[in-house]
């Protein structure tokens, strides 16, 4: 295989050492794909926005106790 080939490989989801991997995550989760088109407009900055947000929120979410995030909902 080439370097070339790899990411193509990597996009298509497809391992070299063990073929098609799963397609799925996190946008696959109807909760967090609802909440991101309610307060997406379209444009690239607001998805800029959400992305910084939700990657200064992840540490803080990652330190919580399971029944702290699990009350969220």
């Amino acid at each position: 295989m080439t370097a070339a080939i790899r990411p193509l490989l990597d996009y298509a989801n497809i391992d070299f050492e063990n073929g098609i991997t799963e397609i799925g995550g996190v946008l696959d989760n109807p909760r967090v794909r609802d909440a991101l088109e309610r307060v997406w407009d379209g444009r690239p900055e607001t998805a800029d926005l959400l992305a910084r947000l939700i990657e200064a929120l992840g540490p803080v979410l990652k330190s919580a106790p399971s029944t702290a995030t699990r009350n969220m909902q």
